[in-house]
């Protein structure tokens, strides 16, 4: 050891560039892995000044994140990592430190909601020692830093939990297990979902209230049941929209039966929704199931008692649109914008609230109300006619598209849009309530 530099003895002057000959294990990596200028070395130090100087600037960087709360825990979590892989007198050199952290981030994307993941001591050390083994018998052995240590964190908190487990596990709440409580809290976190918020953020206060029930089949999280105190309050699927397709509801309902387990209201509706959706999905099996394993698009609306007709050039018209309380198309395999591809109008009511839609298709004219609350979409395709009322409360769409005639109201409460200019007439009021649309926009749309 080098007393004056804390590097290995290696580390000493020898006043020529070094040579990757001169590297190995993990530097090795680092070198291959972010193109270290090693012409500039002369010495192992400074390889790991320059190290250190790519570590700082790793970690002072914005993550970003689709959701404000994917933002904080990246941000967090961050900070942990770095205050954890500084201290204890740099247990860590700063190339090992670099090739960590570059590790758990490069797969996060500023606008996905993927979490960073906890910070683990044992399970990093695991992970550094066996990878230092691996490089040892083969300096050129390809990995991939993060999958790795996620997968060891995963193992370490779920070791009842492995590839081949189909069944339910429970994490206990604080009040049943308050010396394991933060231990918990992370094994939550480690084998939930990649879509639920307690895959970080709401693991600990949710085992503050109660339990954690969860199914796995194959050792993959499908179903999530919280609890306060003893009584479930909320469940989830994979898809994290309280709607879970009819295979896991069976799963749910049987283990809900057999436990005793009383749902307060709000679950109470959601499991009622999640029947109704399981036994609409076996009456479209019965009744249709070849319309929809052909995709008889025509034969599945009828089915939903929209009525069809076609125009000149072969496309429906559709007697009106909407999804029945509860149901999802993608729980019978269908997608629905391939449901609404071949459909260029709707002679009365569209409501879109429940629908999963990213696009309108051909559509180009709807003949009575749309109901577009809550959307989210880039715009509003090819349609340039409504004749009823056009509700975008709480929406956030970013052009009209082709659209430029409302027969009737403009629902503008609470949206969020950028352009409005295509929009020429509408045949009622424009409300605007808190909405976000420039009121020079506005006042180019005539009005009656």
């Amino acid at each position: 050891m080098n007393i004056h530099t804390g590097y290995p003895q290696n580390s000493r002057v020898n006043f020529t560039a070094m040579k990757k000959s001169q590297f190995s294990g993990i530097d090795f990596s680092v070198v291959e892995k972010f193109k270290a200028p090693i012409e500039k070395f002369n010495t192992m130090e400074d390889f790991q000044n320059w190290a250190g100087g790519k570590y700082k600037e790793l970690v002072s960087r914005d993550f970003g994140g689709r959701d404000d709360v994917v933002v904080n825990q990246r941000h967090n979590m961050g900070k942990e990592w770095n205050y954890m892989l500084m201290a204890d007198g740099g247990s860590y050199t700063p190339s090992e430190r670099l090739l960590i952290f570059n590790g758990i981030t490069k797969d996060l994307k500023p606008d996905d909601n993927t979490y960073m993941p906890s910070f683990n001591k044992i399970v990093l050390s695991k992970t550094m020692k066996n990878l230092g083994l691996d490089l040892d018998a083969d300096r050129k052995h390809q990995f991939d830093f993060g999958k790795i240590y996620r997968t060891n964190l995963k193992e370490y908190y779920s070791k009842e939990i492995d590839s081949d487990f189909t069944g339910w596990a429970i994490i206990p709440s604080r009040n049943n297990d308050r010396v394991n409580f933060n231990d918990n809290v992370r094994k939550l976190q480690s084998i939930s979902n990649t879509h639920w918020c307690t895959k970080s953020t709401h693991a600990k206060p949710y085992l503050a209230e109660g339990d954690f029930h969860l199914y796995f089949e194959k050792g993959e999280p499908k179903i999530a049941m919280r609890f306060d105190d003893d009584v479930a309050i909320e469940f989830q699927g994979v898809s994290n929209d309280d709607r879970l397709i009819p295979e896991y509801f069976d799963v749910l309902e049987k283990y809900v039966q057999d436990n005793d387990i009383v749902l307060v209201d709000k679950a109470k509706q959601e499991f009622e929704l999640s029947a109704k959706n399981r036994d609409l999905a076996r009456d479209i099996e019965d009744k249709i199931g070849n319309a929809v394993r052909t995709k008889d698009y025509e034969k599945i609306l009828n089915y939903m008692k929209i009525s069809t007709k076609k125009d000149e050039n072969g496309k429906l018209i559709l007697s009106h649109y909407e999804i029945p309380n509860g149901f999802d198309y993608k729980v019978i395999d269908i997608n629905e914008d391939d449901l609404l591809k071949n459909v260029s109008a709707i002679e009365g009511n569209a409501d879109f609230t429940r629908s999963r839609i990213t696009g309108f298709g051909n559509i180009k004219y709807i003949g009575g109300n749309a109901n577009f609350a809550g959307m989210t979409l880039e715009d509003l395709g090819k349609i340039e006619e409504i004749g009823g009322n056009a509700d975008f409360r709480y929406a956030k769409i970013n052009t009209m598209g082709n659209l430029q005639k409302i027969g009737k109201d403009l629902i503008l409460d609470y949206a969020d849009y950028k352009d409005l200019y295509s929009l020429r007439f509408v045949g009622g009021r424009i409300r605007q309530g808190y909405g976000t649309i420039p009121k020079t926009q506005l006042m180019s749309i005539k009005t009656n």
